[in-house]
Formats: C-alpha cells, structure tokens, sequence
C-alpha cells in the first residue's frame, strides 16, 4: 500500500458550516495493478464512520450530502443494547399498528 503525502492535496476537506468530513486517498494493488480507493470518515456520537467509494467523484458527493446532513441535525443515533433494542422494535411494531408514533403514545400515557 502507497502513502500519498499531504503536498499531493490529501486528505480532501469538504465543509458544511462547521462540520467537516474528510476523503482520503488510498492506493492497493490488486492484481498487479495500482487501484485507488477513497474513504470518507467523519465522527458523529462519539464514534469514527468509513465510508468506501471507488471514485473521487462519488466519494465528494457523498462527503458533501454527509456534511450537509451533519449540520441540519438530520443524522441522529441512537445505541440500545440486546433487551433494549428488542423492546423497542415490539413497541415500534404494535404502535405501527395502530398508526401511532412514540411521541404521541407518551402524550397519552403522561
């Protein structure tokens, strides 16, 4: 595997306010051949995301719509652990069923 220096221009920086993600350049070989790879990584929640793309064009693209997506608040997470996360999908379910939605079933309970 090829370093590529930081005076080559990489890693990328794609901006959205004050968000920033990052697309980094990777050269493998695969089959004797030079193949370039592109990693978008950004942080959110605390964690590190990698996202691979095999072209500069489609890794920016997405770099962009993560950034802008980042910054309207539109990405959330959420961790739930085993019991947790299977109670929620059964409460999910039965008030889907009954074209509820967790808000408004907490509005009636409280």
């Amino acid at each position: 595997m090829e370093k590529v220096s930081k005076k080559d221009g990489w890693p990328r920086f794609v901006r959205s306010g004050a968000v920033v993600v990052k697309v980094y350049r990777r050269l493998r070989m695969v089959d004797g051949e030079s193949v370039e790879e592109f990693t978008i990584y950004f942080r959110l929640a605390g964690k590190d995301h990698r996202i691979y793309r095999s072209s500069l064009k489609a890794a920016l693209t997405l770099a962009k719509e993560k950034a802008q997506e980042i910054e309207r608040g539109e990405i959330d997470t959420i961790t739930l652990a085993g019991a947790d996360c299977a109670a929620y999908r059964n409460v999910s379910e039965m008030l889907g069923e009954e074209g509820l939605s967790f808000e408004i079933a907490v509005r009636d309970l409280i």
